[in-house]
């Protein structure tokens, strides 16, 4: 019996692609279970409060609300092309070193939606289009609450 050179082929394929696939899942897996771990800490019951920043890279900032949206209502931003849907600029983080720049933490945890909440915060922008248009979308890698 004389195996073809297409069928070791198809064969070959059925295998690598057998043993591959687990291993790219659990390794996507593993990835995202290690981005959440820094929030996951920070949203502990026992939230430590820190004087000084965790790491160097750490800036301080503050949770502010942002502006009030009419119910129901998308509101068009001309400037833009986008429309701003209810909620969608709910949370702002207002850094300490620019007062005047506004950022929207996509992925801000519920425990520090809260007015006032000061912050040491770790972050990376977005390459998206704003949500709101007054504050540049950002993506939180560490927030930890920060000492009165």
């Amino acid at each position: 019996m004389m195996i073809f050179p297409a069928k070791i082929f198809r064969v070959a394929l059925f295998t690598i692609t057998l043993f591959t696939i687990p291993f790219l899942l659990t390794g996507c897996s593993a990835q995202q279970r290690k981005s959440n771990d820094s929030l996951s800490r920070a949203l502990e019951t026992d939230q430590t409060q820190y004087n000084e920043p965790p790491s160097p890279d750490h800036i301080l900032g503050q949770i502010v609300q942002g502006p009030k949206r009419k119910q129901n209502s998308a509101i068009s931003n001309s400037e833009q092309g986008a429309s701003i849907e209810d909620g969608a600029c709910q949370w702002l983080l207002r850094l300490d070193n620019d007062p005047s720049r506004l950022l929207d933490p996509v992925n801000l945890a519920e425990d520090f939606q809260k007015e006032g909440l000061k912050v040491w915060v770790l972050f990376a922008g977005m390459r998206r289009m704003n949500r709101c248009p007054e504050a540049s979308p950002v993506w939180v890698r560490d927030i930890v609450l920060r000492q009165r």
